[in-house]
């Protein structure tokens, strides 16, 4: 079968700050707590992941 010229390329996950993924959600929610919570869940969650010296870390929201 052909392929028309395209590649089957896997996606490299996109990487972001975590200062960007906090503006975002802040915009959208227009709650400093809630967006903590929203943040610190897709941490959790393993939706979203710290690199660096946090990696592997959870975040809990005081």
């Amino acid at each position: 079968m052909k392929s028309h010229g395209h590649k089957n390329h896997r996606t490299r996950p996109q990487t972001t700050t975590l200062a960007d993924l906090v503006a975002t959600v802040s915009k959208l929610t227009h709650n400093e707590r809630l967006s903590a919570y929203i943040v610190a869940d897709m941490i959790n969650s393993n939706l979203v992941r710290l690199e660096g010296q946090f990696h592997g870390r959870r975040v809990v929201v005081g």
